[in-house]
């Protein structure tokens, strides 16, 4: 959050005011957190398993921040397309909330099974079978965010949804 307050303030200084208002909506600045996340959290678990770390703790608050950074994408700061958009625009924004979709719910179960593995005791072949899991899962995840990407940057550079509000409806956004 503090790179994203940093971002703003050159637009005070040239003369770029409004701030957070100079944006039809926060969706692109939110979404770049899930889209860091995810892979770092795949890396760091990836690496615990054959480096010489730990990094169990790291990666599991990593997957926090991402599930956070997800859902305030998905729920919070999501911009809604007008209606009247022609019907390759409805399709391509309706694989790309498909594919955030995934990307949320499969992030949300790597949290679930990162804790748990993290923080059970018990039989040590559950353990391994948890962190085998978590790390397919975690795949899925970064797999289906970068395809979120993908068919976000095909509606905005291709299909010119979203630039300075273009084909939004900018209700409480």
């Amino acid at each position: 959050m503090v790179v994203v307050l940093a971002g703003l303030a050159p637009m005070a200084v040239y003369g770029h005011g409004g701030g957070w208002q100079a944006f039809p909506t926060l969706h692109p600045l939110v979404v770049h957190f899930p889209i860091v996340l995810f892979p770092l959290a795949m890396l760091s678990h990836w690496i615990e398993r054959w480096g010489q770390w730990t990094t169990s703790r790291f990666t599991f608050g990593l997957l926090i921040l991402a599930c956070v950074g997800a859902w305030l994408s998905l729920a919070v700061f999501h911009p809604h397309v007008a209606g009247n958009q022609p019907s390759e625009v409805l399709e391509t924004l309706a694989e790309h909330e498909r594919w955030a979709d995934l990307a949320f719910y499969s992030g949300l179960l790597a949290l679930v099974l990162k804790g748990f593995a993290h923080w059970q005791g018990l039989i040590p072949r559950l353990r391994n079978l948890l962190w085998w899991l978590t790390g397919v899962v975690l795949v899925i995840s970064v797999v289906a965010v970068l395809w979120t990407g993908h068919e976000g940057a095909y509606l905005t550079h291709v299909l010119g949804v979203g630039p300075q509000g273009k084909g939004l409806i900018l209700d409480n956004h």
